[in-house]
């Protein structure tokens, strides 16, 4: 486990395939499992497996050998797959890939270890959508660049829903369930899972995010990128705040 802006050598370095790196846990009270195979063109495919399944059983096997009781672990809302519309966290998994399938197995893994003394324990399941921040240089970043350029073409009525979830939400989250054991909205019994929604469609998220890249460019006509009353969502406030940060730094244009 390491800070990627300080030297590796300064931190503990855990694989989740090599069981003894996981002796570096040793007298911590909570494991946060991050790590996962997720690119399209993972070869062999056995790759999933290894780190997502298998990982999650020696995540569970330490936490067994150490008398760690809190495990939280990323999944992701692939396990959805082509999900019926308005689909919640009470969804049926029908994932249609690999990295849908196993973290979907992963998920269990962390169950059945849940289960096996569920009065002692705490395990949260986030299933987020896709993640963006600073630094991200992911499918986010490149959709917010081409409406930067000037030419993005959009396909269809743009009525489709992105669901997107900013880095430093998640984090926050994740802070907030390592020092509660419960949280009311979303327990079951000391389980607990998290599915990020969305309330914008691809129409409202190039409306929002031009009103910011062009913003010096239509002072004249701010109240055209004004937002409807009653629509924030705090993940989109966010994610303006940062391509703020970003035009700045010249990230996005030029």
């Amino acid at each position: 486990i390491y800070d990627i802006s300080f030297p590796r050598e300064s931190k503990n370095f855990i694989d989740v395939e090599d069981i003894n790196s996981l002796d570096n846990l040793k007298n911590s009270s909570c494991i946060i499992n991050l790590a996962a195979i997720h690119r399209d063109d993972v070869k062999p495919l056995s790759r999933y497996d290894d780190v997502n399944v298998n990982g999650a059983v020696n995540i569970c096997e330490c936490a067994r050998k150490f008398g760690i009781n809190k495990i939280i672990f990323t999944s992701s809302v692939a396990i959805y797959g082509f999900a019926p519309k308005n689909t919640g966290e009470d969804g049926e998994p029908n994932y249609f890939n690999d990295y849908g399938r196993t973290k979907y197995l992963a998920e269990n893994v962390y169950i059945e270890w849940f289960n096996e003394n569920p009065s002692d324990k705490s395990l949260t399941i986030i299933r987020p959508t896709v993640i963006f921040g600073e630094a991200n240089r992911g499918n986010v970043f490149n959709l917010l660049r081409q409406i930067a350029s000037k030419k993005f073409v959009m396909f269809g009525d743009g009525k489709n829903i992105k669901s997107m979830a900013y880095v430093e939400n998640v984090a926050a989250f994740i802070e907030q369930r390592t020092m509660s054991r419960l949280w009311p909205k979303f327990k079951e019994k000391n389980r607990n899972r998290l599915f990020y929604p969305s309330t914008k469609n691809h129409r409202e998220l190039i409306f929002w995010t031009s009103g910011v890249i062009f913003r010096d460019e239509f002072q004249g006509n701010a109240q055209k990128f004004t937002a409807p009353p009653n629509r924030h969502f705090t993940c989109f406030e966010t994610t303006f705040e940062t391509l703020q940060n970003l035009q700045t730094a010249g990230k996005l244009r030029g």
